[in-house]
């Protein structure tokens, strides 16, 4: 009997045995498979850091460089051997550091990913990179750092392409607006005086039908006027305008100039303030009535009541200086900075007739001269234009 007890007993201790092997076995294999599981995931996520184009940093809770992964083909622009176990003030200037550890500690205290742009210089160019700041462990965070400095060109490219899109859609609604309204009075007169002359012409007098016919081509040298400067702005933004300087003596020309417009009108008087002793110099002529043209006949049209118009011309050591000064309506403060926008008119002009486009042309004109143009102006009171040229070379005369 105690035999057969000592049997079951080996019999049980045996099974308990074979069970537990069975167990420890499964728990082997268990362990084996996580362990390869684990490998198998560990060299997967090493292809992947691996195959990213990106920087990775480890940064403690102090901003400390803990460890780092190179990008492929990046001119990231960190000495890679020497910043390890820096801070982020000893390695990167303090307008990025300074913003970079807010991050770190925004990521630590939130528990979610930060976004910071910066930009660093290299070789003497500048870089635009994205740092994405994740927590990774206890007290320390990762930053995925990408060179977005390609990214930002094209997408300035695409604001700039879309900012001159939007400025040739709003030129284009000035130019309708404009026309619409600058043609619809020659032609309203072109159309009612040939209509005149064609049912009333037998019966009237050649004074009378002259009037008409003086009518209609006042109108179309109007319109006339009006399209040549279309097309001269149109050269001019086009790069076609060019410049073609010859000899020319200022004070002859200034002289000239005021005295045409002078005969424009009976109310106002030019009153020219130029140097006795004729000067020469370099400049293009055409461009210099484009532009004193449009100035002088500007200070007639918005000075309405009349009144003096000043012109005046100095020399200050390589450069003519000219002088426009009106008495007129003026220009409101905050509208100065636009006159020489096309299409553009003072919101105070009224009923008085224009283009918006003699400053524009005004404009390209002293730019191609290399010049410069400024305003000072106070509604009711007045505006004086100043042009600056470069003489280039300047011969004086006697006589």
């Amino acid at each position: 009997q105690a035999h057969s007890e000592l049997e079951v007993r080996v019999q049980q201790r045996t099974a308990e045995l074979n069970q537990s092997n069975v167990q420890l076995k499964s728990e082997i294999d268990e362990r084996q498979r996580a362990e390869a599981a684990l490998h198998s995931s560990i060299a997967t996520n090493r292809a992947l850091i691996n195959a990213m184009p990106d920087w990775m940093f480890r940064f403690s809770a102090e901003g400390v460089f803990v460890n780092h992964k190179g990008a492929t083909n990046s001119k990231f622009p960190l000495p890679s051997d020497q910043f390890l176990g820096k801070s982020l003030q000893e390695v990167f200037p303090a307008e990025t550091a300074g913003p970079f550890m807010r991050c770190i500690q925004a990521a630590l205290d939130s528990n979610e990913m930060q976004l910071f742009e910066y930009q660093l210089t290299h070789d003497g160019t500048p870089y635009v990179f994205e740092a994405r700041i994740a927590v990774s462990a206890e007290n320390e965070v990762m930053a995925v750092i990408r060179d977005i400095t390609e990214r930002k060109r094209f997408e300035e490219d695409i604001q700039t392409a879309l900012n001159k899109e939007r400025e040739l859609n709003e030129l284009k609604s000035r130019f309708v607006a404009m026309t619409s309204h600058e043609f619809r009075t020659p032609l309203a007169t072109i159309l009612s005086s040939a209509e005149l002359l064609e049912h009333y012409g037998h019966k009237w007098d050649d004074t009378r039908k002259l009037k008409h016919l003086n009518q209609i081509q006042q109108s179309v040298e109007h319109m006339t006027g009006l399209l040549n400067d279309v097309l001269l702005l149109g050269k001019a933004e086009s790069g076609n305008l060019t410049f073609k300087p010859i000899s020319i003596n200022l004070t002859e020309f200034c002289r000239g100039i005021s005295e045409e417009l002078q005969i424009t009108t009976k109310t106002h008087e030019i009153v020219c303030g130029l140097p006795q002793q004729p000067i020469e110099t370099q400049m293009d002529e055409k461009l210099l009535r484009h532009i004193f043209t449009n100035l002088l006949s500007n200070a007639i049209k918005y000075s309405p009541q009349g009144g003096i118009i000043n012109f005046d011309l100095v020399f200050e050591e390589e450069d003519a200086l000219f002088k426009v000064q009106d008495h007129g309506l003026g220009i409101p403060q905050t509208e100065c900075d636009r006159v020489f926008n096309s299409f553009n008119r003072a919101s105070n002009v009224g009923n008085i007739s224009g283009t918006g486009l003699g400053l524009a042309i005004v404009k390209r004109s002293v730019d191609l001269h290399g010049g410069e143009i400024t305003l000072t102006s106070q509604e009711k009171v007045g505006t004086t234009f100043t042009v600056r040229l470069p003489t280039n070379q300047r011969v004086e005369q006697d006589g």
